[in-house]
């Protein structure tokens, strides 16, 4: 029977911690999400000599202090972020486009088809036309007889 004085592994800390941030995670909207880290980063002071902490390829120098450190992962992930937010719009204008475009094909299907519906109208009553014209000089000629 293991005692409760006794400290539980960090291992399981950890991994019951992580179930319990992923499930409150899971539970936010990626706006509220955006909010509370936006929020969050008010609240934090960048390190006056983060610049000192890092190597010129961003890389932190054994010196540096944990807030440097974690400075550095926020900046990564913002820089990530917009990034990948970049994209997202470029792909929503692309597949906007790409729809817009297919529409196009269909109205141009379409007024193609309508086109030849017309033409192929026109001929028939051109072809009625001549058929009536013809009746009519017959019925004059047999008239005039």
């Amino acid at each position: 029977m293991a005692d409760k004085n006794v400290a539980q592994d960090p291992k399981e800390i950890f991994v019951s911690t992580s179930k319990k941030i992923e499930k409150g995670l899971s539970n936010m909207a990626p706006s509220e999400l955006i909010s509370d880290i936006r929020i969050s980063l008010r609240k934090l002071k960048e390190p006056n000599n983060l610049d000192e902490m890092v190597t010129d390829n961003l890389q932190w120098k054994n010196e540096s202090s944990q807030e440097g450190k974690l400075w550095l992962i926020i900046k990564k992930q913002e820089k990530l972020i917009a990034t990948l937010s970049e994209q997202l719009a470029k792909s929503k204008n692309s597949e906007a486009l790409r729809n817009n475009s297919q529409e196009n094909i269909m109205i141009d299907k379409n007024d193609q088809t309508t086109e030849a519906h017309k033409i192929y109208t026109i001929k028939c009553l051109q072809e009625k036309l001549a058929t009536l014209e013809e009746q009519i000089e017959i019925l004059t000629a047999v008239e005039s007889r």
